[in-house]
């Protein structure tokens, strides 16, 4: 098995690296579409550029072989059947005229009365904390009058023209892994965007630039429906 000299990183776990952070070479593989040689000669630079010198490429086409091994056996793989039956019993809601307010965490938890007030008046609102900050994510309307309590120098960052697309799935979603990504993955490839997303119980709440968002529910919708349709073929 081929060494780096200075890190002791195999050709094969460098190779498995590269396919696992690789989201459509790690389809084609389980999908068993995958030609080894070719998928060998395009990580080569990569695999070579780890290691720190040439790399045979007999080598690196035997590494890709056994990783698809282990993609078969993967753990993941048992998911699948339960992340799409997730995805086909969820519905979709979109919510326009989305705006973001980061604020110091500080500062946003001594006017918290004040906010809290706010909310009760809000058709969409959702807080984010972080370690020194919170982002409310709400509608205009109660993004505008948020504004008013805060001096602009007390504001970290604003965010506007955004919408919401809300995922509401089944319980189960709460207990499967791979359902976010599966759907972070599905606008990934679509060239979408996301400035935020929250999980709030068995809601997926996903923001989006609001040129993006019809495409964005778009594909999510297709998606849905596809599965749906498979189910009753």
């Amino acid at each position: 098995m081929q060494k780096e000299e200075t890190g002791g990183k195999s050709v094969s776990e460098v190779v498995k690296n590269i396919i696992f952070s690789r989201p459509s070479i790690l389809d084609c593989i389980k999908m068993d579409v995958i030609n080894f040689s070719m998928v060998a000669d395009l990580i080569a630079p990569e695999v070579e550029k780890e290691i720190g010198k040439k790399v045979n490429r007999d080598a690196i086409k035997m590494a890709v072989i056994r990783t698809r091994e282990e993609v078969k056996k993967s753990e993941s793989n048992k998911f699948e059947e339960s992340i799409i039956k997730i995805i086909q019993n969820s519905k979709l809601e979109l919510k326009n005229e989305i705006s973001l307010i980061t604020l110091d965490v500080h500062m946003a938890k001594e006017k918290l009365s004040k906010i809290i007030e706010v909310f009760d008046k809000s058709r969409f609102v959702q807080i984010t904390q972080g370690v020194g900050s919170i982002t409310i994510t709400s509608d205009s309307d109660t993004y505008k009058e948020l504004k008013n309590y805060f001096d602009p120098k007390e504001i970290k960052e604003e965010i506007n023209e955004q919408s919401a697309i809300l995922l509401i799935s089944p319980r189960e979603i709460v207990n499967t892994p791979g359902v976010v990504s599966f759907i972070v993955d599905s606008l990934f490839r679509e060239g979408v965007n996301i400035t935020q997303i929250v999980s709030c119980y068995t809601d997926t709440i996903l923001i989006v630039n609001r040129e993006d968002a019809l495409r964005a529910y778009s594909v999510l919708e297709k998606l849905i429906l596809k599965f749906r349709k498979n189910q009753t073929e």
